[in-house]
């Protein structure tokens, strides 16, 4: 089955890739003449409906079943901050954009003084078919945050997220690793499972 991932991230296809199977050929917006495509500003309250918005928008212009995602992390003591706005925290109010490693120095700084460091990792997964038809799925898992970042084998906020009982971040884990914990698999096996379903219709 042909599917678009909304997303032209490439180590985030790699995961979905590996997650999915063989079974389904996924393509990305690097595939494509993207130069047409609209920025698509995940201005939503939720993940889920960041994730659709992003989804619908790309499978009405490409007339393609589109998956995407939207991922963040809550940390409990500070309220579920950063949620919704992890990847696009704004240091200076004024829409300055951050690289990873300063966002995430931002958000260690943020939480230097605060002893509960339980953190909640949560991603949602959209899938939109040209028919209308669309489900969201999402994948949680409770992690605490670390005190520096930690790890190269990751992206976005992996370096530091701590996996519970344990020194490890996401980032200092293989592929294969962070693959069979991640809240990105959790949200893709509900998305199979739901596809093999479909397929059968």
């Amino acid at each position: 089955m042909k599917l678009l991932l909304a997303s032209n991230n490439k180590s985030k296809a790699k995961e979905i890739k590996d997650i999915l199977g063989e079974e389904y050929k996924i393509h990305t917006l690097l595939d494509f003449d993207c130069k047409n495509i609209p920025q698509i500003e995940e201005d939503q309250d939720t993940f889920k409906a960041n994730a659709l918005k992003k989804a619908k928008l790309i499978a009405e212009i490409f007339n393609i079943p589109t998956i995407s995602d939207d991922s963040g992390i809550e940390i409990l003591a500070l309220n579920n901050w950063p949620g919704v706005y992890t990847k696009r925290l704004d240091k200076s109010g004024i829409g300055e954009k951050m690289s990873t490693v300063e966002r995430n120095k931002y958000i260690l700084d943020k939480a230097k003084d605060i002893e509960d460091r339980t953190v909640i990792w949560k991603t949602a997964i959209a899938i939109y078919f040209p028919n209308e038809n669309y489900k969201v799925f999402e994948g949680i898992v409770e992690g605490e945050l670390a005190y520096e970042i930690d790890g190269d084998n990751g992206f976005a906020f992996d370096s530091i997220f701590k996996i519970k009982g344990t020194d490890k971040t996401i980032a200092c884990l293989s592929s294969e690793e962070k693959n069979s914990i991640s809240p990105r698999k959790i949200a893709l096996e509900q998305l199979k499972e739901y596809l093999s379903s479909y397929i059968k219709k």
